[in-house]
């Protein structure tokens, strides 16, 4: 099972622009979409819809770090999301913050590494949360 869900997990992070059903990564994996269900719940203890949509708001949130002046909207219709406010509302339950506030103080907030300069001038390195 481990090698079968293994080749969906990568066939998500390679379609995260396409459809992503239930039905659709159940025969990419060569299940029925019920067991299918059963088997990527206990191998990632997500449902396949909260895994799916956490891809998608990763990717999403590292084009905005590299790409800010990107379209909100065109991202959101891009990585299949219904509507502005779907993708809003699920970016908000990731981030925190929404995807305009992400685009402003994403990059000081979510680099990798930053050096700060301390009260008595040395440098401090500070590791940071990363976005994916």
């Amino acid at each position: 099972h481990q090698k079968r869900i293994g080749s969906v997990l990568d066939y998500i992070d390679t379609h995260l622009e396409d459809d992503l059903s239930l039905a659709t990564l159940a025969a990419v994996g060569h299940y029925s979409p019920f067991h299918f269900h059963k088997l990527f719940k206990r191998a990632t203890n997500q449902t396949v819809n909260n895994y799916v949509s956490r891809k998608r708001i990763e990717k999403v949130a590292a084009i905005l770090l590299r790409n800010p002046e990107i379209s909100i909207s065109e991202l959101s219709l891009q990585y299949q999301f219904t509507s502005n406010s779907s993708f809003t509302r699920t970016f908000k339950k990731f981030y925190g913050l929404n995807p305009s506030e992400f685009k402003k103080k994403g990059k000081g907030k979510y680099g990798k590494i930053r050096q700060v300069n301390s009260k008595n001038g040395q440098v401090i390195t500070k590791f940071q949360d990363y976005v994916c």
